[in-house]
This record gives C-alpha cells, structure tokens and sequence, in this order.
C-alpha cells in the first residue's frame, strides 16, 4: 500500500471516528507516522504569470526548466531537499536554517550569473519565503502544515522580486543571523499578524 493510501485511509478512519478520543488517537498516529520539523522553504518565479500569457507555453516551460536547473542542485548541495517542483514554484525542505539561507545565498549568485549568459527576456527573478515548524510529509513528494501554508503565503504571495522573507519562528532558529541585515515586519496571513524578517543584503 502506497504512502498515499495509508494517509487516505487514516483520514478516512479520522472522519468517520465515533469519539473524539479516538480521533485524538489517529491524530497522534498521523503524526507519528508522517511528521517531520525543519525548514520549509518556497521558491517562486516573480511576475511570470503575465509575461507566459504573452510569450506563450514554449517560454513558460523554458524559464521554469531553467530554474529547476539552478535551484535543485544548489538545494541538494547544502543539505536541503527539494520535495515538489509545481507550476513555476519550489518546494524544498531543509533540516536547518542555516543550512538554507546558504542555499538561497548560492541560488541568488547562481541566478545573477545565469541571467547574464542570455537575453533579458529570458531573465529569472525569485522571491522566497521561509518558516520552521512541523509539517508532514508524504514519502518525499508532497507535505502539508501551517509551517508550508506560512512559508508559501509569503513567498508567493508577500515577497517582492529579489526578496526573501522569514518567520519570526525561522528567524529565531537561524544561529548566524549576524551575517544578514533584516528589516522587521508585521504582517497579516490567514487572519493572523505575525512578525517576519525581510532579508535586506544576501
């Protein structure tokens, strides 16, 4: 029975529990089976959404190609994984913080230097948002969590191009925070204000 099959059918049984003691019980076995804690980190392409309506599905394939050429290895290398890639967006996880602000570090130079061996047009621009916390995964293609919801509002939605945007929780589980400058903001996600850290200088 695949992994899938096995969550399925805890949520199943999760449902359709008589007490909540008993969904207290799958819960806690969900949890066991399925959780980790880390870094999740989520990679995303800016303002692509607009320029593939106008270029078209050869571009839109080529651009998104040529980012999961640089990120991947570059995840891999500093100890990350990169759990799914989907649409223009990576999923990456990382056991540290620190360990992933390397990685996004080397994934920035190694853009900047991309960019420069082809026409602006095909130039790539990132945004990122981290967060730490527990989350569960799904045999290394697939993961759910408020740490990932957090992670993704804020690289998909909040960040601008160029940034890279941290939880409070992320930020207190980087141990060299003195080599970044950060600009401290509050900010609203799902109805909640959280403080997070923009990184100013990688």
């Amino acid at each position: 029975m695949s992994s899938l099959s096995i969550l399925n059918e805890h949520l199943n049984d999760f449902t359709h529990a008589e007490t909540d003691a008993i969904r207290i019980e799958i819960e806690n076995g969900i949890w066991q089976k399925f959780g980790r804690e880390g870094v999740v980190c989520i990679i995303d392409m800016c303002g692509f959404t607009k320029v593939s309506q106008e270029q078209g599905i050869i571009y839109y394939l080529a651009l998104v190609r040529r980012m999961q050429k640089v990120v991947e290895p570059l995840i891999i290398e500093n100890g990350g994984q990169v759990v799914k890639f989907e649409a223009d967006n990576c999923f990456a996880r990382f056991a540290e913080m620190d360990d992933a602000m390397e990685a996004i570090q080397s994934i920035f130079q190694s853009v900047e230097k991309e960019n420069l061996t082809t026409p602006d047009d095909f130039d790539i621009t990132l945004s990122v948002g981290l967060d730490y916390g527990k989350y569960l995964l799904l045999k290394h293609n697939d993961y759910w969590g408020e740490a990932v919801n957090r992670a993704s509002k804020l690289g998909e939605d909040v960040a601008g191009s160029g940034m890279v945007l941290l939880t409070d929780t992320a930020w207190q589980n980087l141990s060299a925070q003195e080599k970044f400058t950060v600009k401290k903001h509050d900010m609203e996600i799902s109805n909640v204000t959280i403080s997070t850290y923009e990184i100013i200088s990688l």
